[in-house]
């Protein structure tokens, strides 16, 4: 049940399956109704040509037996008319001469040679009997076995040939009583009986394959097989056979045809004949249909196959149209559809392409002002010291080496290794205002240096870390700045030392998230300068986020791992 659920699930999923099934169905139901009146009508026209034939052989079997019997009737009728048997009997009764009796036989078997030339040669023997006793015998013939059978034997008249419903040694015999016209007394019975062999051949010349001759009881008395002679016949119905019967028209005799049944044989043939023809016309709609409706269903499943894709944002067109029908109206009306997507997708993507790039650059035209503005304070700073003053040549070094990198021309990622060593600078340069008070770490493996990040992108961080960190401290401060890799992705993690109360507050507060039109500025600005470039150029997913621990505030950038070059 479940093979065949499936299968028909299966069907019904696909237009092409399910078009061949229906068309095969509409195709075979009315080609098996077709041959089926064909072949019940075929069936009915041919049984009854079948019997009518087998009707007309038995008309003229049945005519001809007809007429060989009632000849030998009429003959042994004349025998009996012969005077010269009649006194044989009178005398056999009183008793006569032998003379009589040799004289009679000669007349009779000389009357039985001159019928078998004229009605034909089929008598066995021509018998005189009296009661029990045979008193001659005409033929070579076996003796009469059953006497006193034909002594009781009852007829309708007595006096007229009558043909026995037995046999007698597998014979056909005919029976005639004789009697004294004068008395009515009963003189003598002459039987005259047929050859077996004889009638045999008399069917088969008849072109008779089976033929049989009945009584009233359906006792065979001849047939062409006569080793059934003296059985009863079946009257049964069988498909493979027809039976017909006809009555004798002089005697109480019928005669039984069976025939082969014709129409079986030949709607056998026909029922094949048309099983094939069906099965051929029905796999030639299959194979037709099947090949018409792949015409239709290809393109339908290569147009399913890409609105999935256009589904995924994989927008790709239908090509090989060559029809005009509706099909291909409806794969030119889709690819009209994917041109103006693609072109919608367009122009949305370098609207936002160029919106992104007007933010980046705002951003970072507000870092280097900025970075700029706190360095030469801090030069300023320096040159009130005869110490500070030292140093201001290679701290002017370092930020002409800073400003360099900020404004020179090109893409606005670098490797990690060049942005690592502009913080450093930067550190450095900051080192020469605080002293001992700053101390810095930076772990930077050798795997990460070609990844490629935003240009400044950590200068800002790290001077927040000094400013709101290290220069809040009374003792100073550490900054370490950690890179790894975290499920794939690039995490740039800034710790730095805070004491006071003040600064927790401002880190908690750049923890808070702006309200629509509202700006952070001092440790939040930084950051959130920050953050949003990394999302902008990136994505929802990566960005800089900070968190508080005890006396260090951390801050954790979250990148995509781009290798430069690629």
């Amino acid at each position: 049940m479940t093979i065949t659920s499936s299968l028909l699930g299966w069907i019904r999923s696909r237009l092409l399956y399910k078009v061949v099934v229906l068309y095969s169905l509409l195709t075979l139901i009315p080609l098996s109704v077709v041959s089926l009146a064909f072949y019940s009508r075929s069936q009915d026209l041919l049984e009854r040509r079948s019997t009518e034939e087998a009707q007309q052989v038995l008309n003229r079997a049945s005519s001809h037996v007809d007429d060989l019997l009632a000849a030998y009737a009429q003959e042994l009728y004349q025998f009996s008319r012969n005077k010269l048997l009649h006194s044989y009997l009178m005398e056999r009764v009183e008793p006569g001469k032998l003379e009589v009796k040799e004289a009679l036989e000669e007349q009779l078997r000389y009357r039985l040679e001159e019928a078998s030339t004229t009605i034909g040669d089929y008598v066995d023997s021509l018998h005189l009997i009296n009661g029990t006793e045979t008193l001659f015998q005409i033929g070579d013939g076996y003796p009469l076995e059953y006497l006193k059978a034909f002594e009781i034997m009852p007829a309708e008249y007595d006096h007229t040939p009558q043909w026995a419903y037995f046999t007698d040694k597998n014979r056909m015999v005919c029976r005639l009583k004789l009697e004294d016209p004068v008395t009515g007394r009963q003189l003598g019975i002459l039987v005259l009986a047929l050859d077996t062999d004889k009638l045999t051949a008399l069917y088969g010349n008849l072109e008779l394959a089976n033929f049989q001759l009945l009584n009233e009881d359906n006792l065979i008395l001849s047939g062409t097989a006569s080793e059934r002679i003296g059985s009863l016949f079946s009257m049964k119905s069988n498909e493979s056979v027809v039976k017909l019967i006809q009555k004798s028209r002089f005697s109480g005799l019928q005669y039984v045809y069976v025939a082969d049944a014709k129409p079986a044989a030949i709607m056998k043939k026909q029922t094949l004949f048309s099983f094939y023809v069906t099965l051929f016309a029905w796999a030639g709609v299959i194979l037709i249909t099947y090949w018409l409706m792949r015409r239709i269903t290809i393109p339908l499943t290569k147009l399913t196959r890409l609105m999935r894709r256009a589904g995924r944002e994989e927008y790709v067109l239908m090509d090989e149209v060559s029809s005009r029908d509706e099909v291909a109206l409806l794969c030119h009306g889709y690819n009209q559809m994917v041109n103006l997507t693609r072109e919608l997708i367009e122009k949305n993507y370098k609207s936002e392409l160029l919106k992104h790039e007007a933010e980046l650059r705002s951003l970072q035209m507000y870092v280097n002002p900025h970075f700029l503005y706190n360095t030469l304070a801090y030069i300023n700073v320096l040159s009130a010291t005869p110490e500070g003053v030292r140093h201001i040549p290679d701290v002017n070094q370092r930020l002409t080496n800073i400003l360099r990198f900020s404004i020179s021309t090109g893409d606005n990622t670098v490797p990690l290794v060049k942005e690592m060593s502009i913080v450093e600078m930067y550190l450095q340069i900051h080192k020469y205002r605080y002293k001992d008070r700053l101390a810095y770490e930076i772990q930077l493996s050798p795997g990460f240096h070609s990844i490629s990040i935003p240009k400044l992108l950590l200068q800002p961080l790290v001077e927040n870390a000094i400013i709101h960190g290290v220069d809040r401290c009374a003792e100073g401060g550490k900054i370490r700045i950690i890179v790894d890799e975290d499920n794939f992705d690039l995490v740039i993690t800034i710790e730095n030392s805070i004491e006071d109360k003040e600064t927790q507050n401002t880190v908690k507060s750049s923890l808070i998230p702006n309200r629509p039109g509202e700006s952070k500025r001092g440790f939040g600005s930084g950051l959130k300068n920050v953050n949003d470039r990394i999302k902008y150029q990136y994505g929802a997913s990566y960005g800089a986020v900070i968190a508080l621990n005890d006396n260090y505030a951390t801050v954790t950038v979250r990148l995509p791992i781009v290798i430069e070059g690629e």
